[in-house]
């Protein structure tokens, strides 16, 4: 995998990537793209893209990072919704991500208190 300083949208990604759906859509791949991989909304991003990869029926060997520049500008340009059913794809993945997360909390800690308690 490509290190993330290789995979940085630059500002030209970013402006056609909002011309192709949207101000919103543009926003947010301009907030995604200055954030660590773990976050909770570049791993929400990310889910997307993969969704749409799925969708366009490209071949899992085929599928390329969700942080190329041009790999998602394909992904975008072939999506047959419009922007707010990309930005709903979105938060709902961003809250699944955030559900999963806050379980996996949750047992984190019922494991240290029961070592603790042992």
């Amino acid at each position: 995998m490509a290190s993330r300083a290789q995979t940085l949208y630059p500002d030209f990604a970013v402006t056609r990537l909002g011309r192709q759906l949207g101000n919103r859509w543009a926003e947010l791949v301009e907030q995604v793209s200055h954030l660590p991989y773990a976050d909770p909304h570049a791993m929400a991003y990310s889910l997307t893209m993969r969704q749409l990869q799925r969708l366009r029926g490209t071949e899992p060997r085929e599928r390329h990072n969700p942080f190329c520049a041009a790999c998602a500008m394909r992904l975008v340009a072939d999506f047959q919704g419009g922007e707010a059913t990309l930005l709903d794809v979105y938060y709902e993945n961003l809250a699944e991500i955030m559900r999963t997360s806050s379980a996996m909390q949750r047992q984190a800690r019922a494991r240290r208190l029961q070592a603790q308690a042992a």
